[in-house]
């Protein structure tokens, strides 16, 4: 699951902003990998899209899953990075099936530390920590984590978000809160996938239709075509369905 952007014709009274969040999810059957040299390898993908709450989304990704058939699955994983309306839909809707944070994201926090520190030289130390993330080193970066924001101390109001302080401490909480998520030498043993690419990229071609400069659109209108961009995306033929028979699954209001 990934969350995308689409411009309205309104602006929000409360923000100022056009932009508001699209919804993705991506159901995928897989070959399992061998927890060494060979990958999982993905085979039948399908999407849902759609601008309903997270509420309505994860029923609509609960019932997808079912049509793909995930009471028949040996293993199922969900995937996606931190963001609280995914938790909640795991909580929700699959909760007896293993919760993965994408690595590229948990990575690319720890880069964003290292370059906090280390500005002009980031490399050494965002390779560090990389590998401990990735080789399931992590109460060591933990630990570096709780050290560095003890030197530098608590954010000020003064600083800018990407002030050594504020990046440190918002990252000691992130993978705080997230640790249990991480376990990337167990998923890689058990032959499972440990990054939300599928989605990441599916959530770009929903942007290839519903995203630009000079689109803007109606909540209902937009719901609209992201289900019709979720039929043609899909690999399961449904998109030939609908062009013969007309059957298109109704938007979410």
């Amino acid at each position: 699951m990934d969350g995308g952007r689409v411009q309205g014709r309104k602006k929000n009274p409360e923000t100022g902003s056009r932009w508001m969040e699209d919804k993705v999810a991506t159901i995928s059957s897989y070959l399992k990998g061998d927890g060494q040299e060979r990958e999982p390898k993905r085979l039948v993908t399908t999407y849902v899209g759609t601008m309903a709450k997270s509420k309505k989304f994860g029923t609509m990704a609960r019932v997808e899953a079912e049509r793909r058939g995930i009471r028949q699955a040996l293993e199922v994983v969900v995937m996606g990075d931190a963001a609280a309306w995914i938790d909640t839909i795991h909580g929700e809707h699959f909760c007896a099936h293993e919760r993965i944070v994408d690595y590229s994201h948990a990575s690319e926090r720890l880069w964003d530390c290292a370059k906090a520190l280390q500005p002009a030289k980031p490399q050494a130390l965002g390779e560090r920590l990389e590998s401990d993330l990735y080789e399931g080193r992590l109460p060591r970066v933990l630990e570096w984590l709780e050290e560095q924001v003890q030197r530098l101390g608590a954010p000020r109001k003064t600083d800018p978000e990407n002030h050594p302080r504020c990046v440190l401490a918002e990252n000691l909480t992130y993978f705080q809160r997230h640790h249990q998520h991480m376990d990337y030498p167990r998923y890689r043993a058990r032959g499972w996938p440990i990054g939300s690419g599928v989605t990441e990229s599916g959530v770009k071609l929903f942007n290839k239709r519903v995203k630009g400069t000079e689109q803007f659109w109606n909540p209902r209108q937009v719901n609209a075509m992201l289900a019709l961009r979720a039929l043609r995306l899909s690999n399961d033929d449904r998109w030939h369905h609908y062009m013969l028979y007309g059957d298109l699954p109704r938007a979410a209001a």
